[in-house]
């Protein structure tokens, strides 16, 4: 009997399934839109009673992931910011029932730096994908296994910045496209 190939799915948050721009353009706050920091103290200054949890995602995202959830698809969360901020943006916008506290890997900065970590906790056997709208944390993670698949996720500013001798293996500016790819 021939095994099943396990399958994980390593998504990035912000400018991947949270919309981080949404808040610079709801919210006058200073710190939000100069330094495009989401930290505990802009989150104590929004009033997130005018808001639904769904606003701050992609309109795609629940879909896609419950989707990916039934097929059997393992996913994972690797992000980096604020934690606590990054915690509270998982679980205002319910994206906490795709991914337990098992599968996520939050880092105050440099993500990039801590592939390894991350990657090591996968079995080998398994067929990996990582998703993300930073070419070098695509690069490491490339880098670090070649059989990787990379997906560039075209939002927001950081998609453009060049990386020297990458190129992913996708681009995508929706998570709809997955459709064709997975």
């Amino acid at each position: 009997m021939k095994r099943k190939t396990l399958t994980y799915l390593i998504f990035d948050l912000d400018r991947t399934l949270f919309d981080t721009e949404f808040l610079i353009r709801q919210m006058d706050i200073p710190a939000i839109k100069d330094k495009r920091l989401f930290t505990t103290e802009t989150a104590k200054k929004i009033n997130w009673h005018n808001f639904k949890p769904q606003d701050f995602v992609y309109p795609e995202i629940f879909k896609v992931l419950t989707a990916l959830q039934k097929k059997g698809k393992a996913l994972f969360l690797f992000t980096e910011g604020d934690v606590k901020g990054q915690l509270f943006k998982i679980k205002f916008t319910k994206l906490d029932k795709f991914f337990t506290q098992k599968r996520r890997f939050i880092f105050i900065k440099e993500k990039e730096k801590q592939i390894d970590k991350v990657f090591k906790k996968i079995p080998q056997s398994a067929k990996v994908w990582i998703f993300d709208n930073k070419l070098l944390v695509l690069k490491k993670a490339k880098a670090f296994d070649t059989q990787i698949n990379t997906v560039l996720c075209c939002r927001g500013p950081l998609w453009k910045t060049e990386v020297s001798d990458f190129r992913p293996d996708y681009k995508i500016k929706s998570l709809d496209e997955l459709e064709g790819i997975l």
